[in-house]
């Protein structure tokens, strides 16, 4: 004999988990948090060496480095980034959500080593002597994008300027010069600011801004391996996961 009690339970039951399923899917399928193979983007494993004979790669270089490609990915706004180290002397970078590869890829494997050269190519400053956050970018009164410097040592800078009166500074980035031409000290300055002129763009300017307040990179990189995933194949990855 059958039990209808019991089957019409068992009818509800069914009922209120296919209406669940139907109702809430699409809504967990628009709030998940989406990573490499659901939101697309790409992966670069990058093998590690040193930036001279006088460094060697350790396991604390590579966890500086992997910090310092943590903040610079941070600063420039790429949501969630992977950055792990991998054995002795390789790290692998995932990025989900990124559709310009060959820019991200400028800006990650971009060493950002900023020297201050007099006109014999002589380092007289680096960016280790900028302020913390201290790059910043920005219009100036003629509403032209520049890049403004606050370093930490307001006399170191100003005994800098005031021994190379009369003389060209050039600032490098790793080895392109920023200030073509090259800008002649005529007063010493006292207040530790200096300026980078010449951006194209707003965007230009706070870009480079955030990658040098995140820091130069203490190692050489060199790309081994990459892989890109489509963010339609992502998308339909996860709508089968949560149909299934």
């Amino acid at each position: 004999m059958v039990n209808w009690g019991k089957l019409g339970t068992l009818f509800l039951i069914i009922f209120i988990t296919l209406s669940f399923a139907f109702t809430t899917g699409p809504k967990i399928a628009r709030h998940t948090t989406l990573g490499l193979d659901l939101r697309g983007g790409f992966e670069i494993l990058y093998e590690i060496s040193p930036l001279n004979e006088q460094h060697k790669v350790t396991k604390q270089t590579l966890r500086d480095a992997e910090k310092a490609l943590n903040n610079r990915v941070n600063a420039l706004g790429i949501a969630e980034p992977d950055i792990q180290v991998e054995g002795n002397n390789r790290i692998r970078v995932r990025l989900a959500g990124v559709t310009n590869q060959k820019k991200a890829r400028d800006i990650i494997g971009k060493p950002a080593n900023l020297t201050f050269r007099d006109s014999k190519g002589n380092i007289i400053m680096t960016g280790n002597d900028i302020a913390e956050k201290g790059a910043n970018g920005v219009f100036d009164r003629m509403q032209r994008p520049i890049i403004t410097l606050q370093f930490k040592d307001p006399e170191k800078f100003a005994s800098v300027t005031k021994k190379y009166i009369g003389q060209r500074v050039t600032i490098f980035l790793d080895e392109e010069p920023l200030t073509v031409p090259a800008p002649t000290i005529r007063d010493i300055i006292v207040d530790g600011k200096a300026q980078i002129d010449g951006q194209n763009s707003i965007g230009e300017a706070k870009e480079l801004a955030a990658i040098l307040n995140a820091g130069a990179l203490p190692i050489k990189m060199k790309e081994v391996f990459s892989t890109s995933v489509g963010a339609k194949l992502g998308q339909e990855a996860l709508k089968n996961g949560v149909e299934a």
